[in-house]
């Protein structure tokens, strides 16, 4: 199937994986379980259960996965650092046996249980020997001209590909080296192929489909090789199934009898490169982001769709499950992770402790787990405030209460914090304070920075501003000041913490004592946090969302994997 190149990632290896499946179940006639891989680049790779149709394991190497063969109970993988084999034996428990960095990109991986071979990018190809399956070592380092990308074995021959390189045919000679015995160099960006006893197929991303005989790269030594058919189909991946080619695109599967040359459609859909596995009477895509489409052969139905979200641009943690923002759409999935429903929406959101606010003109629409709240105002809406006593709506000219929609305060703000019928507005680098019951307004607090946000504390105030931020008491006396080095990309806080994320550095702050705090660097960027039920939640790219639990000492504990992201760009059975 095709590969991609793509830089490399980390992660942390797991056991579990909560069944994404959203679809209905399937009921097959499958005896005996058969076991496959779903490959997840940076998320690592899944273990699917053929029979039951289910995503059972996902493993994370700690590097972008390209590429894998199941060889009776051993996994063969090459991510980006190089070869690994697993113990394949129980699918649930996968155990890392053996590794070995190849220097190069590890595209792509096949073995006979005697021999490994791995396409290794510009680095040429690479062969090993296997002992009792496991144990390997380095036999042959091929150089070759241009890039390595895809190595296949069929009986005793080894099929090589690659932009520069075109197709190089190997035999295997009884001292298990290779001698290359035929080659095709017309190609300008070959990607993919596949083969059966009577055709060899390849895709060129420039050039098209070049249908071959597989006796004339076999049987016909450094023969002036040519293709029997070139066609200029604009495919993503394919199979050869007995006579017919099945080939995918962005629009659905297609079949093309390869004697008749007769076409049919066989699914059409809207995907995004989806690599195509036919097995046991079923049609898998894998679509990437959009997660695995599973299709019954004989009818072309659609019988399972797995995936969870397709992306997290912001999420908020409920007691009963997490709201996502999926970028245009947004996800409610509960404690079990199953999707519950999903909202397109088209304004911006704004988090909320308890949900999104989605925010278009002068409308507001609030969407919590089961409700959403649509509410208007009588000019363009610039913020949502929630407090202790109610949420506000800053608008350009003046700020309203949300529910009720009265006017509060006349005049421009950025950020408004009610105690006790007395509001604190931030003006700029000011706060004032706003009398309710009297209408009257004073001055509090200067600032030589821009005051973004204003909070309340047990003890005063918590003043966020562009440089650094304040804790004050009620009459705004300045008990304790923290500045950044950098302007934060995420900001949050609460009673007892003040959390800011620059990349991938974290910073835990103590809002009773500034001078209690600790930086944290971790492995990804930090895309979204969100601090619920004294746990600290964070979404990483590829890692999904963590829960976290914070020792007195400011440590973060990893305590669970809230919602995984899936990504499936193969599957190998």
């Amino acid at each position: 199937m095709a590969k991609e190149k793509t830089v490399q990632g980390t992660a942390t290896q797991v056991k579990d994986f909560t069944n994404l499946v959203v679809q209905e179940q399937i009921s097959t006639s499958v005896v005996g379980a058969e076991y496959g891989v779903i490959i997840g680049g940076y998320e690592g790779f899944y273990v699917f259960d053929g029979e039951k149709k289910e995503i059972i394991a996902s493993v994370t190497t700690g590097s972008y996965v390209n590429d894998a063969q199941i060889y009776g109970d051993y996994l063969y993988l090459v991510d980006r650092e190089g070869l690994k084999i697993y113990d394949f034996s129980d699918p649930q428990e996968l155990i890392l046996l053996n590794s070995y960095s190849t220097f190069g990109d590890s595209l792509s991986v096949t073995t006979n249980g005697e021999l490994v071979f791995v396409a290794d990018g510009e680095n040429g190809l690479i062969s090993f020997d296997l002992k009792d399956k496991v144990y390997i070592r380095l036999k042959e380092h091929i150089r070759l001209p241009g890039m390595v990308t895809r190595v296949e074995m069929f009986e005793n021959y080894l099929f090589v590909i690659g932009p520069g390189l075109g197709i190089k045919v190997y035999e295997i000679n009884e001292n298990q080296t290779l001698q290359e015995i035929n080659y095709y160099d017309k190609f300008i960006s070959p990607r993919m192929f596949t083969f059966n006893n009577e055709f060899f197929v390849v895709n060129d991303d420039l050039l098209g489909i070049h249908i071959f005989k597989i006796k004339d790269l076999i049987n016909d030594k450094n023969y002036d090789l040519k293709p029997l058919y070139v066609w200029n189909d604009d495919v993503y991946s394919m199979q050869l199934l007995d006579e017919s080619l099945y080939f995918s695109t962005n629009n659905g599967v297609y079949k093309r009898n390869l004697e008749s040359l007769e076409t049919q459609e066989i699914i059409t859909g809207q995907f995004s490169r989806p690599n195509i596995l036919i097995k046991g009477g079923y049609i898998y895509l894998t679509n990437n982001e959009n997660g695995l489409y599973i299709y019954d052969l004989d009818t072309k139905k659609l019988l399972k769709y797995v995936n969870t979200v397709n992306s997290i641009f912001d999420f908020v943690v409920l007691e009963s499950g997490v709201l996502i923002n999926e970028g245009g759409k947004i996800v409610y999935l509960d404690k079990q992770k199953g999707k519950l429903w999903e909202k397109r929406y088209t304004g911006s959101l704004i988090k909320g402790k308890k949900g999104f606010y989605e925010v278009s003109g002068n409308m507001v629409h609030f969407y919590d787990a089961k409700n959403t709240t649509t509410k208007s105002f009588p000019e363009n809406i610039k913020r949502i405030k929630e407090t202790q006593e109610g949420v506000f709506v800053i608008a350009e000219e003046n700020i309203y209460s949300f529910f009720d929609g009265t006017k509060v305060f006349a005049g421009k703000a950025q950020d408004i914090e009610i105690i006790d019928n007395i509001a604190y507005i931030a003006e700029g680098d000011k706060i004032i304070e706003f009398n309710f019951l009297t209408g009257k307004s004073s001055f509090k607090f200067y600032s030589k920075d821009y005051i973004d946000q204003i909070h309340s504390s047990s003890d005063g105030f918590i003043l966020l501003t562009e440089k650094g931020v304040f804790r004050t008491d009620f009459n705004f006396n300045i008990i304790d000041y923290f500045s950044f080095d950098y302007s934060p990309d995420i900001i949050t806080l609460n009673e007892k913490y003040i959390f800011y994320s620059i990349g991938s550095q974290l910073t835990i702050v103590d809002v009773s004592n500034f001078g209690l705090n600790r930086m944290i660097n971790s492995d990804l960027p930090i895309l979204s946090m969100d601090y619920k039920y004294r746990y600290l939640y964070i979404f990483y790219p590829s890692k999904g969302i963590r829960r976290y639990n914070i020792t007195d000492k400011l440590q973060l504990v990893d305590e669970e994997v809230i919602v995984n992201i899936f990504t499936a760009k193969n599957m190998v059975f």
